[in-house]
C-alpha cells in the first residue's frame, strides 16, 4: 500500500512540474537533466521518498517490455507508463459511463484545485482546452507575443498579425491586424475563390487571380488584366452603370440602367453626354444642355458644339421633297409678288429669316427642300422668260419683213 502511495506521489510531482513550468517541460530548452547522486541506495528512499524518489526499471528486461507503470487496481487498470524509449503514456480505463467511453486525460489545476486546462483523448478525437486561451511558440522564446494563439473567444491569432474568427453576423472572418501592411495571400498557381461550398467538388472558381490577371466567372480566353464572364454593374449613390449584353439582341451594351445620363470622356474632360431622353450632346455638359429649348430637343436628337467636319454625309429619305413645284396645280408667285414680299420681309418667300434661324436653327433636310424649291421656281421663271423672249423675237422678225 505504501508503494502505491509513492507511485501517486510521482504522478503528482510530474503533473505539478508540468503545470508550474513555463513551457510544459521539466526543464527549459537546452537545459540538461541533473545527474542522480550515487549510490542510489544511500541517497534515495524507494519506499517513502524522504530523500527523493528514484525508480530503476528493466535492468535485465527486454527493451520492448522495459517500463515503469502505475495501476489503480487490477492488471487491466493501468493508468500511467514510462517506457524505456522515452514515451510517457496516460491510459484510459476500460469502463464506460453512460455509454460514453472515458478518455485518457492530462489536467492542470491551480493550488486551489481550480481547473485551468487540459488534454483529453478518446477514440474519436483529441481535445485541448484552457480557460483563458492557448499560446504556442516555435522557438525557445515563451514570453511576449506568441507565434500562435487560440483565444478564449474562439479566435485564432498568428503573431498578433492575422486573426481568424467568427466575425460580424456570425460570418467566418480572416483579418490582418498589422497597421499599414497588406494581408498577403498567394498560391503557386494562383488564388481561387468560390462564393458557395463547392470548392471541394468543382474546378471552376467564381474568382481566379493568376498570372497578373483577375477572372470573374467563366471566360473562354482570359488574357486581359480583368476578365469577366457575364455583365458588370457599378452603382454609386443610386446611379447604376451597366456593362454587358443587350437584353434584346446579341450585342454589347454600355450605359446606365437607372434614370441618369451618361458621360463619355477623355483626359478628364467630357466629350459626349447622353441624356435620359435618347439625345446625344457632343462637346457639351449637362449645364449647357439645360439651356437648349425643349422644342428643339423635341425636334432633334443630336446636338454638336462648334460644328461637324466630314468628308461626306447622307440624309435619310423623308416623305416630302420639292418636286411639288412642277405639279400643274402649283401656284407660282409672279415676279412682282416676289419683289413685294422681299421688300416687306427682307427674305425670300418660304425661306426662314435670319432672326428665326438664329433663334431656332434649321433642319438641313428642310433647308435643302426649300433651296430646291427656289431652284425649281427659278427654272419655271426662266422657262417663262425664254418663252416671252422667243415671242418677242418672232414679233421683231415679222416687223423687219
Amino acid at each position: 500500500m505504501r508503494t502505491k502511495k509513492a507511485y501517486l506521489v510521482i504522478v503528482i510531482l510530474l503533473l505539478g512540474s508540468l503545470a508550474g513550468n513555463r513551457v510544459c517541460a521539466q526543464f527549459t530548452p537546452g537545459d540538461r537533466l541533473s545527474e542522480l547522486k550515487w549510490p542510489y541506495t544511500t541517497n534515495f528512499d524507494f519506499e517513502h521518498g524522504n530523500k527523493g524518489f528514484v525508480r530503476l526499471v528493466g535492468a535485465d528486461t527486454p527493451k520492448d517490455q522495459c517500463c515503469y507503470s502505475i495501476f489503480t487496481g487490477t492488471l487491466q487498470e493501468e493508468r500511467f507508463r514510462v517506457s524505456a524509449n522515452g514515451t510517457v503514456s496516460i491510459i484510459a480505463p476500460y469502463t464506460y459511463t453512460g455509454g460514453i467511453p472515458w478518455g485518457a486525460a492530462l489536467s492542470f489545476h491551480m493550488a486551489s484545485h481550480t481547473y485551468v486546462g487540459g488534454i483529453i483523448c478518446t477514440d474519436r478525437k483529441m481535445t485541448v482546452s484552457a480557460c483563458s486561451g492557448i499560446d504556442f511558440w516555435g522557438s525557445a522564446q515563451n514570453t511576449g507575443t506568441p507565434h500562435f494563439s487560440i483565444n478564449s473567444d474562439g479566435s485564432v491569432a498568428a503573431s498578433d498579425a492575422i486573426t481568424l474568427k467568427v466575425g460580424r453576423n456570425g460570418a467566418p472572418t480572416i483579418k490582418g491586424e498589422t497597421a499599414g501592411k497588406w494581408l498577403r495571400i498567394g498560391g503557386a498557381n494562383g488564388i481561387a475563390l468560390w462564393g458557395n461550398k463547392n470548392m471541394d467538388d468543382e474546378d471552376s472558381p467564381h474568382v481566379l487571380i493568376k498570372d497578373n490577371g483577375v477572372t470573374i466567372g467563366q471566360v473562354t480566353n482570359s488574357t486581359s488584366a480583368l476578365n469577366v464572364g457575364g455583365s458588370i454593374a457599378a452603382e454609386t449613390d443610386g446611379i447604376r452603370t451597366y456593362f454587358g449584353k443587350d437584353t434584346d439582341y446579341d450585342d454589347a451594351w454600355i450605359g446606365t440602367s437607372s434614370k441618369h445620363g451618361l458621360y463619355l470622356g477623355a483626359n478628364n474632360s467630357s466629350c459626349m453626354y447622353l441624356d435620359t431622353s435618347n439625345h446625344i450632346y457632343m462637346g457639351m455638359i449637362d449645364t449647357f444642355v439645360a439651356q437648349i429649348r425643349q422644342d428643339l430637343k423635341n425636334k432633334y436628337t443630336l446636338f454638336v458644339a462648334k460644328g461637324v467636319l466630314s468628308e461626306d454625309y447622307g440624309i435619310g429619305p423623308k416623305s416630302t421633297w420639292s418636286d411639288f413645284v412642277f405639279n400643274r396645280d402649283y401656284t407660282l408667285k409672279t415676279i412682282p409678288e416676289v419683289e413685294e414680299f422681299i421688300s416687306e420681309n427682307n427674305h425670300l418667300p418660304d425661306v426662314p429669316s435670319a432672326e428665326q434661324v438664329a433663334e431656332e436653327g434649321y433642319s438641313q433636310h428642310d433647308m435643302n427642300k426649300i433651296l430646291l424649291q427656289k431652284i425649281e421656281e427659278l427654272t419655271l421663271y426662266t422657262i417663262q422668260q425664254q418663252k416671252e423672249i422667243q415671242e418677242l423675237k418672232t414679233e421683231l422678225n415679222n416687223l423687219k419683213k
